[in-house]
């Protein structure tokens, strides 16, 4: 489908969705993504549900009452600050332009 909207140039038509229903809709699935690694990052079963807020409750209660699994939550902030890092660096040294710091 992507190729076929390619094909016939649909992508200009972007430019007229206002920049905050883009930011919104953005942002949505930011969070969707986020929780849904949320069972990964402490070691806890995904909550019941086939809604997105009930999955995601149950989920949040599944991590309230477990024990931290530092490992992995270790993994999850050094990933973040070096993500972070990156990005400052990459302003401060243009050499460094040419790597991205996430695809």
């Amino acid at each position: 489908m992507i190729v076929v909207f390619g094909l016939f140039r649909i992508g200009k038509h972007v430019k007229r969705i206002p920049w905050a229903v883009m930011e919104g809709f953005t942002l949505g699935i930011a969070v969707v993504i986020a929780l849904q690694q949320l069972p990964l990052v402490f070691n806890v079963p995904r909550g019941g549900g086939t809604e997105t807020l009930e999955v995601a409750w149950g989920t949040i209660e599944n991590v309230v009452g477990a024990p931290l699994n530092l490992w992995a939550l270790s993994l999850v902030l050094a990933t973040l600050a070096i993500k972070i890092v990156w990005s400052f660096l990459r302003k401060r040294w243009s050499a460094l332009a040419v790597i991205p710091p996430a695809p």
